[in-house]
């Protein structure tokens, strides 16, 4: 069964924001649920773990890993959980 696609629940300008405050290491949010559009494009240092709930291979799968990988302060390193 193949669902319909959804439109976003927030404007272009309401998600730059967000990116803007989560590089934050001081904000408060700790958890953001993503489709694809930050999965490998979005650069987060203090980014820790990363859920993935579908398949991924090849340069999505090596840049969603590098994303959690980020060198940030004393951050040992990311996790990525399956």
């Amino acid at each position: 069964m193949q669902t319909a696609k959804k439109k976003h629940h927030t404007t272009k300008s309401q998600r730059r924001d967000l990116s803007d405050r989560m590089k934050d290491p001081e904000y408060p949010l700790r958890l953001v649920i993503v489709i694809d559009m930050w999965l490998t494009g979005f650069d987060v240092p203090c980014l820790h773990t990363l859920y993935v709930d579908k398949p991924m291979k090849d340069h999505g799968l090596m840049q969603a890993i590098a994303r959690v990988n980020r060198v940030f302060k004393d951050k040992p390193g990311g996790l990525v959980v399956d």
